[in-house]
């Protein structure tokens, strides 16, 4: 017990509870864990700032960072940080906790009510060689209207962080008051944090003759609720050079109970041990902007939904076939952990590789798993283990682990170069699913074949297929597209099914309502969330009644419950007032959105989702006064002078709209909706030169939609410019083929410029 008790040191501010004792008692058996525990990432998540975890240099006195001076000092015991406020004039914060070790740690304060905050200003803890040693600002060009400020809830602790980097942490938020009375077991990510069921565990060990010792239900899981041991030992390679398990891949929970941190998610409650992972969060798909179109990760995303993506996951490999799962560390150095599986006379060699024995290109990491660097100094391994595509970064612009190295040359050259090397490979020449994903999020109608195909292959890994699904579009009146959603919706995968929800938004109430309600009764609680929010609709029809409506009543509740989970957050309460607008119940919709701008004033959405309340209700007065509200907040909020120009339109005052859309164009330039209305407005006023200038924008960023066509094809014809007009014509056929108004539309170019 000697061993970890002095690291559970007792915080003055956020409460522990009793349960922690059933982790200080894992020492007196584990040792040797414990001991390489304490070396790890999770051992070091988080303490009190007066530990030895700290690493800050609180001695060197005033710091210049980024045309900002702080002064960092030690005073009575007390770590304390003089830094620029929001008004530029110094505050004064002391220091409670760190957060993280390397290779940057930062610094929380307490902000009052329970809250706490991060600072704007790390450590870099890498060596002085490696460019480390110095305080950095994370953020050096973000203002107090952005959300990671450090003054906003992107930086806040109780509501991003805490769930990971503690043991069973549990938020206590309060929104009458706003206030937090949070608590953990333990500081930091420790035993239970993983081994879920520890008080059975210690049973099982007090009680070795108890029926929970080797109960079929809880076979080899030594008393825990969970399996966390790898599904397969290791692999080897058959007379055909191909990949086989040394053992039967079994089914244990580990990847799952990694990814309750290590992944990308939304989370509908307090982590409970034991519940499965997607019954508490839900994991987010391949969609940008977390992830380029080829799967490659692009922002933060924790390994989890990269991983899934590979090979590896497909075929039983778990992390700690590769991580130690106390130190954390790779079992083994440099090529070694591949080849603890992959043949090392097969793939460690020079025609392999194709670069120098012990070179950076000859290590497996460098071509298979590229890094990205994130908070300036933190890289971190893309896990889906892809093989170098160039030939896409030519296609698609993503990136490529041959351009991290080799910049100087061109993507097309080293895209020749690996068909050179290797000829016969048949991953150059996979069509996968990038290209498709990328029609998709382009608008692109002819992406839809690809995604269903990519969808309808079951040994495509699962969250490739539901982000395919998710992708789909255009489906309202289409018949091929309502069946291969309705099919997904009966998929035994619960990501699927999720996707399959979200798609259906596209159909009408009625096709929507004949697809969803027997979801309603799902044994899982995610899915029926999903398609209570899909059908609220319902509830404002006072002839839907009886059973259903009960269950569409009971769905909904609990849709409510999980956002209200994240009541610290605009977005819950923008959720909210959403679903209660769709019930037509304006008074609670309003009353919603009034609260998320209670709770987070800069969240821009919440003005704009209550303006289109009170436009429901016809009073245009509300509707400025809630947008130039939120101009106060935000002078650079583009949608709101867009949506404040809608209204000057609507109560026709279309010379007081149009500066209102300069404000919203000159506060996002490239925002193609902001440019197209612009656009009308202008042909209206008959400034036909600037309008084609708006419409040929709108189009440029998004070549694939009809209505940007159709209104640069419209303007050219006004400016008599018949032959650019059927030029961009033949594209709107080719766009949206045997159409008959635009068949017409050519002719009458074809007559006019005769």
């Amino acid at each position: 017990m000697v061993l970890i008790w002095c690291f559970f040191v007792f915080s003055l501010f956020v409460s522990f509870k009793s349960e922690a004792n059933k982790d200080l008692s894992c020492a007196s058996c584990h040792q040797t864990q414990t001991l390489a525990w304490k070396s790890s990432h999770h051992f070091h998540s988080m303490a009190e700032v007066s530990s030895d975890s700290n690493l800050g240099d609180f001695t060197l006195g005033k710091v210049k960072l980024n045309d900002e001076e702080i002064k960092l000092l030690i005073q009575d015991d007390k770590y304390l940080i003089t830094m620029p406020g929001v008004d530029g004039s110094p505050v004064t914060k002391e220091l409670l906790y760190t957060f993280g070790y390397y290779p940057l740690q930062q610094y929380m304060f307490s902000d009052g009510a329970g809250k706490y905050q991060f600072i704007p200003y790390a450590w870099d803890s890498r060596s002085k060689a490696e460019g480390g040693q110095r305080w950095f600002n994370l953020y050096p060009e973000l203002n107090a209207e952005d959300e990671f400020h450090w003054t906003q809830m992107g930086q806040n602790w109780n509501q991003n962080c805490a769930d990971c980097h503690s043991t069973n942490f549990k938020k206590g938020f309060d929104l009458e008051t706003l206030s937090y009375q949070s608590s953990y077991d333990i500081i930091n990510v420790s035993c239970s944090a993983c081994h879920q069921g520890s008080e059975q565990h210690l049973t099982w060990v007090k009680n070795p003759d108890s029926k929970i010792k080797n109960p079929d239900s809880n076979k080899n899981k030594f008393g825990f609720s969970q399996d966390i041991s790898t599904k397969v030992p290791a692999f080897a390679t058959n007379d055909l050079g191909k990949l086989f398990p040394t053992t039967r891949v079994k089914k244990t929970q580990q990847v799952e109970v990694c990814a309750q941190c290590h992944s990308r998610r939304s989370q509908l409650s307090d982590h409970t041990e034991s519940v499965p992972y997607h019954q508490q969060y839900q994991s987010s798909l391949v969609n940008t902007p977390l992830y380029y179109p080829d799967g490659q990760i692009f922002d933060e995303v924790y390994v989890y939904g990269s991983f899934k993506q590979s090979k590896m996951y497909q075929n039983g490999v778990t992390c700690t076939n590769c991580h130690d799962p106390h130190t954390l560390k790779l079992k083994h150095e440099g090529n070694a952990t591949c080849t603890q599986c992959h043949s090392a006379e097969q793939y460690d060699i020079r025609s392999h590789h194709q670069h120098l024995a012990n070179s950076a290109g000859s290590q497996c990491v460098n071509c298979h798993m590229p890094e990205t660097t994130y908070m300036e100094v933190d890289d971190r391994r893309d896990h889906s283990f892809k093989v170098p595509r160039p030939d896409l970064s030519v296609t698609l612009g993503v990136p490529n682990a041959c351009q991290s190295c080799h910049s100087d040359i061109a993507n097309d050259q080293h895209a020749k170069q690996l068909t050179k090397w290797f000829p016969n490979s048949t991953y150059q020449k996979e069509k996968g699913y990038a290209h498709a994903f990328a029609l998709a999020d382009s608008g692109d109608f002819t992406a839809i074949p690809a995604l269903m195909a990519i969808a309808n292959v079951p040994t495509n890994p699962e969250l490739i297929r539901a982000s395919a699904v998710s992708r789909i579009f255009g489906a309202r009146n289409n018949r091929e597209l309502i069946g291969f959603i309705s099919k997904q919706l009966n998929s035994s995968d619960i990501m699927l099914v999720l996707a399959a929800i979200r798609a259906s938004g596209q159909l009408s109430l009625i096709n929507r309502s004949l697809k969803l309600i027997p979801l309603l009764t799902h044994q899982e609680k995610p899915v029926r969330m999903a398609a209570g929010r899909q059908l609220v609709e319902n509830l404002a029809d006072p002839t839907f009644v009886g059973e259903k409506r009960q269950q569409l009543e009971k769905a909904v509740a609990e849709y409510i419950e999980g956002q209200l989970y994240q009541a610290d957050r605009a977005t819950a309460h923008v959720n909210i007032g959403q679903v209660y607008a769709l019930k037509r119940d304006f008074k609670q919709a309003e009353e919603a959105l009034l609260t998320a701008i209670k709770v987070e004033d800069i969240f821009m959405p919440a003005y704009v989702y209550l303006a289109e309340v009170y436009r429901q209700q016809g009073d245009e007065f509300k509707v400025e006064k809630i947008l130039k509200q939120g101009l106060e907040v935000n002078n650079k909020a583009a949608d709101l002078y867009f949506q404040l120009a809608l209204s000057k339109v609507r109560q026709k005052n279309k010379q007081a709209a149009l500066p209102l859309f300069d404000k919203a164009v000159a506060n996002e330039a490239r925002n193609p909706r902001y440019l197209y209305t612009r656009a009308v407005l202008l042909q209206e006023n008959q400034q036909l030169q600037a309008a084609k200038a708006d419409y040929g924008l709108a189009h440029q960023i998004v070549p694939n939609n009809p209505d940007y066509l159709y209104g640069l094809v419209s303007v050219l014809i006004s400016l008599k410019s018949f032959d650019e007009a059927l030029h961009y014509a033949y594209q709107l056929n080719q766009l949206v083929p045997n159409n008959q108004q635009v068949q017409q539309l050519i002719q009458f170019i074809r007559y006019s410029n005769r």
